[in-house]
């Protein structure tokens, strides 16, 4: 049913595509609208086809790629090019033997026919017995619901078919982001912070984690005790999320958070609570199963397998990476704190020990009964109701007076990750199927040790490494577009790497993807792409077919555009900078109409908001703290990182230049487009279209007082949480036309560089040819007689033929007017009577004078006379009759 509201109908389905490709500036043709309605049909059949399945069970989701894992060519089932077994230690494949049997689809042992074995014809085979090379030509995808029993992590599947309801349960509150459903089902009451326990199945009688449940009550009512690095009052997770999402940027937030209910956002809050709420009861998922009496729960754990979700690692550094530097606070505020022991306000009988110092040193004055010292590189410490101090590099040891030192934590610690497990060696580069549970106590002393600054120049450092390695993979694309600048092999290659170099110095933090251009203070060979093509190519080398403008990435280091359209959930000094400057425009613009209005009329398609959300940033932004009741897609208008939008005098002198730059080039030519486009974008920083461009000066250019701005729009859009099930089709039309883009460019520089190659190769391979035409004056002719059997008889050369005349000609033109009439036959007209005596008759027909005297007086002859078969017939030539006498032969008389 979800599948079929989803999809809609099939008109509604085609309107979605209709608007993608209206925001794209794109024509939907009717060849667009036989493709939707087919792709429609082919997904409603889809759609009927899997309501079978819409009872499986959560669990299985996890199972499919356990299964993926085990079936050969998967993670625990590699082999080599010769059918050679990897990593036999965890390959299940080697495992099979303890597998009982392999079944078929239908649940029986299952077989395998194989021919010619041992010199047999064909042998049915079970499973079982097949060596490693039958096992993988003869694989099927069903034997993997026989070898997932294998799995490392197949006890987690049988974990969760147990607990199948409570995982029901968590993904359909996660299914849905408004607050009014899930207050409406018991999920969420604003008022009262363990309300979801009383319809959460795990914690229900009946439920694997019932006797865990007041100590999860306990732990959404002391929520703030799981964080560390601060000393502060106790909140429950209500109280928390309060404190997170409206007044965490407000003095002494903490203790005096009382956000206004006009600023509130239930969906959001709905959102923190159910995602604080599912990472706290992965904690309690752990115990129960590590705790069961059932020997395969109790012993199920995957912390020898891969990586936790969570971690400090991964983050590439340079081998001349500083050591630790000390952080010094980010404000000029003195925070000059004495170090010693504090009696935190609001916690009563604990204390606390600070002492400044560096982590690779413990604390060395600790008092005595202090411990669970930890190193911080930043520590909030309450000291009053209305006093705190903020200590910086700091080691702090407790002491709690209920123990007299320490209490002992008497709940059970479960480790995420177990090095020092005889399987990690084996798996700790395997990908974790069930990664959920992570126990963060490593992870947090890690963040609180770890030292700001320092992190922030190993970030950097990652940054600056990815941001070079991405020049030098860009740079084969720009010699390939920059192919017709030189046939010099060598040259380019000497281009490419200058080009790299460029790239590659402009790396910051703020340019991530490279420049084109290099500030004048930067040492460099070069100072940008062209700068580089002139002196490696040689004066005269820049032209419309050899210029940086044919390249449409990387910018000038000081034109670098908006990439991303990202959406907020609260706002910031910047950003409501950016409002009040086209704020002040408007009320002093003598515009008699809305803010909304204005901002539509005069900036349009860098403005794409509708009057709500504006209602929301500005009031966020004068009234509640910058918080938003709803995500919003910052406009590019008001994003504090974007250049000013577009006059038309401005975008005239651009194409002034424009054609100052290039005055050869006309604009029938293939390359106009690309490169006005570039050139634009270039010179102001934009990621627009030519089409784009030219609508914008053709505008302007008919109408004086025109006074619409052309505004930047990123190429991209940042992916937003959407639960109207449409963004997965958006997101999808997205990847394909950025991927048809990407084809169409490299298939018009393909076909560009075939033409060229073919005419080069056929203007190079041109050959010489001579034809010569002359009459031919001599004939030969040679008459040619054969017998009745095909054999050749006769000859006559051709000094012995004498040629036709216009006469004779004639008469052969008349002579092949005439019918065939065939072989002379003894039936025709010559009959034996009955004492075997030749008889005739004349046929009254007209005849020639020779023919007609000797049939006539036949009799007198003697016994040899000439018998014909006359047959003549009169035929109308355009001049006289003709006769024709066919078939004389010799006939002997009885």
């Amino acid at each position: 049913e979800n599948c079929l509201e989803a999809l809609g109908t099939q008109s509604e389905f085609q309107q979605r595509f209709e608007v993608l490709y209206a925001k794209d500036s794109l024509p939907f043709t009717n060849e667009d609208s036989v493709y939707v309605a087919g792709l429609y049909e082919s997904l409603i059949t889809n759609c009927q086809s899997i309501q079978g399945q819409c009872g499986q069970n959560v669990c299985n989701e996890k199972l499919q790629l356990l299964k993926m894992d085990v079936s050969p060519g998967g993670q625990y089932a590699l082999y080599d090019s010769t059918n050679t077994l990897l990593e036999q230690e965890i390959n299940v494949l080697s495992m099979r033997d303890q597998i009982i049997k392999f079944t078929d689809e239908f649940g029986k042992r299952d077989s395998v026919m194989l021919h010619d074995v041992n010199g047999e014809d064909s042998i049915l085979v079970d499973v079982k017995n097949l060596d490693d090379d039958q096992f993988l030509e003869n694989w099927k995808d069903i034997w993997a619901d026989s070898l997932v029993r294998l799995h490392p992590e197949y006890c987690h599947y049988l974990w969760c078919i147990a607990n199948s309801d409570s995982y029901e349960f968590e993904k359909e509150i996660t299914n849905w982001l408004d607050a009014d459903t899930a207050i409406s089902r018991g999920w969420f009451n604003p008022s009262d912070y363990d309300a979801i326990l009383d319809v959460d199945p795990f914690f229900l009688v009946g439920g694997n984690g019932y006797s865990l449940r007041e100590k999860m009550r306990d732990s959404l009512r002391l929520f703030s005790r799981s964080l560390a690095g601060s000393s502060v009052s106790d909140k429950n997770l209500l109280q928390f999320i309060d404190v997170a999402l409206y007044c965490k940027d407000q003095y002494d937030g903490w203790n005096s958070c009382n956000p206004d209910s006009a600023c509130r956002s239930r969906n959001r809050e709905w959102y923190l609570y159910q995602q604080l709420y599912l990472n706290l009861k992965l904690r309690f998922y752990e115990e129960a199963r590590r705790t069961s009496s059932n020997p395969i729960f109790a012993n199920c754990t995957n912390c020898y397998i891969g990586k936790d979700l969570l971690g400090l690692t991964g983050v590439k550094i340079p081998a001349d990476t500083v050591a630790y530097v000390s952080f010094a606070p980010p404000t000029t505020c003195n925070y000059a704190c004495a170090e010693g022991t504090y009696s935190p306000y609001g916690r009563p009988g604990i204390s606390v020990y600070v002492e400044y110092g560096v982590p690779t040193t413990p604390a060395s004055d600790v008092p005595a009964n202090y411990g669970g010292c930890r190193y911080y590189s930043a520590y909030d410490l309450k000291t009053g109701s209305n006093t705190s101090c903020r200590f910086y590099n700091v080691w702090v040891c407790t002491y709690d007076t209920i123990c007299g030192g320490i209490c002992e934590d008497t709940d059970p610690v479960y480790v995420s990750v177990c090095p020092e497990n005889p399987q990690y060696a084996n798996y700790q580069n395997k990908i974790r199927r069930y990664p959920e549970y992570v126990n963060a106590d490593s992870f947090i002393g890690g963040v609180s040790a770890n030292n700001p600054a320092q992190q922030s120049d190993s970030s950097k450092s990652a940054i600056i490494i990815e941001c070079k390695e991405n020049c030098e993979a860009q740079a084969d694309i720009w010699i390939k577009q920059l192919g017709r600048c030189s046939s010099d092999s060598t040259q380019l290659a000497v281009l490419k790497a200058a080009l790299i170099e460029i790239c590659s110095r402009s790396c910051s933090i703020g340019m991530q993807f490279g420049a084109s251009t290099l500030p004048d203070t930067v040492s460099a060979t070069y100072h940008s792409f062209e700068e580089a093509i002139l002196a490696i190519l040689g004066p005269g080398s820049l032209s419309e077919s050899c210029t940086a403008e044919l390249l449409a990435n990387p910018y000038p280091y000081n034109r670098q555009p908006s990439t991303v359209e990202t959406y907020i959930t609260e706002t910031n000094y910047d950003i409501c900078q950016k409002i009040n400057f086209y704020k002040t425009q408007w009320q002093s613009s003598g515009f008699s109409g809305t803010f909304h209005e204005f901002l539509l009329q005069r900036y349009s398609g860098g403005y794409t908001l509708d009057s709500l959300e504006l209602q929301d940033l500005l009031n966020g932004c004068s009234n509640c703290n910058g918080i938003l009741k709803d995500e919003i897609l910052l406009p590019v208008l008001f994003n504090p990182g974007t250049v000013p939008c577009l006059l038309c005098d401005s975008a005239q002198v651009a194409l002034t230049a424009f054609n100052l730059k290039f005055p050869e080039l006309s604009t029938a030519s293939d390359d106009y487009e690309v490169l006005f486009a570039n050139y634009f974008n270039h010179r102001f920083g934009y990621s627009l279209t030519y089409d784009q461009y030219k609508s914008y000066l053709d505008s302007c250019s008919a109408n004086e007082l025109y006074a619409v701005r052309l505004c930047d729009q990123p190429a991209t859009k940042e992916g937003a949480i959407d639960n109207d099930g449409n963004s997965c089709l958006a997101e999808l039309f997205t990847t394909a036309l950025v991927n048809a883009s990407n084809r169409y460019v490299v298939y018009i520089d393909s076909v560009r560089q075939d033409f060229r190659e073919a005419y080069t190769t056929k203007c190079m391979n041109v050959e010489p040819l001579l034809t010569m035409r002359a009459e031919l004056f001599e004939y030969h002719y040679t008459l040619y007689y054969y017998d009745q059997s095909g054999n050749l008889v006769k000859t006559i050369p051709p000094e012995g033929v004498a040629l036709l005349n216009e006469d004779s000609l004639e008469l052969v033109k008349y002579h092949r007017l005439l019918q065939s009439e065939g072989c002379y036959r003894y039936s025709d007209s010559v009959h034996f009577n009955n004492n075997g005596q030749i008889s005739w008759s004349i046929d009254t027909v007209e005849a020639n004078a020779w023919t007609a005297e000797m049939m006539a007086n036949l009799d007198t002859y003697n016994n040899q006379v000439i018998v014909s078969k006359l047959t003549e017939k009169t035929y109308t030539g355009g001049e006289g009759s003709i006769y024709r006498h066919t078939g004389f032969i010799i006939k002997i008389k009885d």
